[in-house]
């Protein structure tokens, strides 16, 4: 059993690096190819995305791994719940994005396709 819990932390760690590493590569890369106003545009849909993707699921699904030690005979259940309730929240979440996605394009100041782009991403 702990054999197979360091693989997993194992893998998980190298999967982490991987991400990140192709991340530090194709910084340069971007910054080269683009312009600074198309770099700029790519940086602040790529903040958008990282702060709406906190937002949908208000981080719901980080419960499930303590959830496995707290709710032994009900873990299941547990899962299930965290994962119907973190699915319902993003529905609303997406509706609402989509509704008043010309209100938040101006605030955000993205055209209202970016703004769905953002909330699919």
């Amino acid at each position: 059993m702990e054999a197979k819990i360091n693989k997993i932390l194992s893998l998980n760690m190298l999967s982490t690096f991987i991400v990140q590493g192709v991340n530090f590569i194709t910084i340069p890369l971007f910054s080269r190819l683009l312009g600074t106003t198309q770099y700029g545009i790519y940086s602040l849909f790529a903040s958008w995305v990282s702060i709406f993707t906190c937002a949908i699921g208000f981080s719901m699904v980080s419960a499930i791994g303590p959830g496995m030690y707290t709710f032994k005979n009900e873990y299941r259940e547990f899962r299930n719940s965290i994962l119907c309730c973190t699915t319902l929240i993003s529905i609303v979440q997406v509706v609402f994005v989509v509704l008043f996605r010309n209100f938040i394009g101006a605030i955000i100041d993205f055209p209202p396709v970016i703004v769905c782009l953002i909330i699919l991403s």
